[in-house]
């Protein structure tokens, strides 16, 4: 069942519960000002006793319902934000696909020219330059999920423009993963985000470096997000998944990792985090089968 279907069905049975609700306050007031029923008897106390109970049960359906109707609609509202950044990242990924494709046959050209007047040397120096190029997208354009290669290519365009250099080793495709694809994003992206924060405020600003690494075995597929920046203290490592901690003071709210987390647990998915002097590595490994998140 859709989340929207979801939504349409708990909003209908909310306005069954409410008109029932407001059918049993309208005869309970009847009774206040006339003292009798519809059939003319008055009502023993037992009677009002179950009535009130039946009122208040009808409530506690109503706010059930109510609060139920508001996690979905904020459920919605996540995914359709999600949905906007990534349908505006594939756009970028798109551009940059579509460039390289427009100046293929310019550099055709170019290293055509050079053979024809026996410039080896250049010609084989222009073809390493386009071809280190070229291999920035196509080493992020290895998993089946167009969304996930989009975000990658956002993140190391982010982490270039701040210095840092960017290691990327994918060797699944995500084909069968069983977490849908824009939650994964908001995985991948917050501890991305994590570590490129990290990575600026590091003291060595002169080597600055993001690794990220996709992979699979028999059961789970997993990933890798490392960073060369500082240290996370021993006295807080334990604390950084829980909900509102952060230590980005007043840059932070804290709710990324721990969203990252949540949804990891969701699909029965673990998480997990090392620092050391050298680096800070987050790990992430979630079942393929999905009889293992049932």
């Amino acid at each position: 069942m859709g989340k929207k279907e979801s939504i349409n069905k708990i909003a209908t049975a909310a306005v069954y519960v409410n008109t029932a609700q407001l059918i049993l306050i309208i005869a309970f007031l009847s009774y206040m000002v006339f003292g009798v029923t519809p059939k003319g008897s008055k009502l023993g106390v037992g009677e009002i006793v179950v009535f009130l109970i039946i009122l208040l049960i009808s409530v506690a359906v109503n706010y059930y319902l109510t609060f139920k109707h508001m996690s979905l609609i904020l459920y919605n509202n996540r995914y359709n934000s999600a949905l906007q950044e990534t349908n505006s990242q594939l756009e970028t990924l798109n551009n940059t696909l579509r460039s390289q494709r427009h100046d293929f046959m310019n550099h055709l050209q170019v290293v055509y020219s050079l053979i024809e007047l026996d410039d080896y040397k250049e010609a084989r120096d222009y073809i390493e330059r386009v071809y280190t190029i070229i291999q920035k997208v196509n080493r992020i354009l290895r998993t089946s999920i167009p969304a996930v290669n989009a975000l990658i290519q956002a993140k190391v365009i982010s982490a270039e423009k701040n210095d840092a250099a960017v290691r990327i080793n994918i060797t699944t495709s995500l084909d069968k993963l069983t977490i849908p694809p824009w939650e994964f994003c908001r995985i991948i992206g917050n501890l991305i985000d994590n570590a490129l924060y990290a990575l600026q405020t590091a003291e060595n600003s002169e080597h600055k470096e993001l690794c990220i690494e996709m992979f699979e075995d028999l059961k789970n597929y997993g990933f890798r997000i490392r960073n060369n920046g500082p240290e996370i203290p021993a006295d807080i490592i334990d604390r950084i998944f829980d909900s509102g901690f952060t230590t980005k003071r007043d840059r932070g709210e804290g709710m990324g990792l721990a969203i990252s987390k949540e949804i990891m647990q969701q699909y029965n998915g673990e998480i997990k985090v090392i620092s050391s002097p050298e680096f800070t590595e987050f790990t992430g490994l979630i079942p393929k089968s999905l009889e293992l998140i049932e």
